[in-house]
């Protein structure tokens, strides 16, 4: 009897079938935690471009006894620049910072989401009747995966506290919102 053995050539197509699961379930491993990493870097992003825009409000302070006055809104989608009116290059080098994603403004929808919109709200009032405006502001960005110091920035005007517990008519902010004032609070 003559024993001889077949020389194996390739893989079994069990074998391919468990490397190629093997390969995607690493996959999307690694771009799940890309997409993190990219979340987390734009919300990185929001909070250094706020505290950007709140030193240069307080140079402005400094100079001209003011905030800049719009009387009202004002958001980093606007066509603008600079979208703050007031803040040039006198203040800022090259141009006013812009949300990485900058898609909308920074307010959620009736239904309680903020609809993936993404974007800087500035916004100048007086605190208290008959003061000047000008003498406030609230610097404002909706987060991605904020954390819980995100969760715990408030403004205050008055007796009114805008942020995560809201006791003012500014209904809109939610706990993924970041916020700044100005730094006299």
């Amino acid at each position: 009897m003559n024993n001889t053995t077949k020389k194996r050539q390739g893989f079994t197509l069990i074998e391919l079938m468990v490397a190629i699961s093997i390969v995607a379930i690493l996959s999307t491993i690694g771009l799940l935690i890309y997409s993190d990493a990219q979340t987390i870097a734009r919300d990185g992003k929001r909070r250094g471009d706020l505290q950007e825009l709140q030193k240069a409000l307080e140079q402005y302070y400094a100079l001209n006894r003011s905030y800049p006055n719009p009387e009202g809104w004002l958001y980093s989608t606007s066509a603008t620049n600079p979208w703050i009116t007031g803040l040039d290059t006198t203040y800022f080098p090259s141009t006013i910072p812009k949300d990485p994603l900058n898609t909308g403004t920074p307010f959620p929808s009736s239904s309680g989401g903020t609809d993936g919109k993404y974007g800087y709200g500035y916004y100048s009032a007086a605190r208290g009747g008959g003061i000047a405006g000008g003498t406030f502001y609230m610097l404002v960005a909706h987060m991605e995966a904020p954390n819980a110091e995100d969760k715990k920035t408030k403004c205050t005007i008055g007796t009114s506290s805008y942020g995560s517990t809201n006791s003012g008519a500014a209904t809109w902010i939610y706990t993924d919102t970041y916020m700044l004032c100005n730094l006299s609070q």
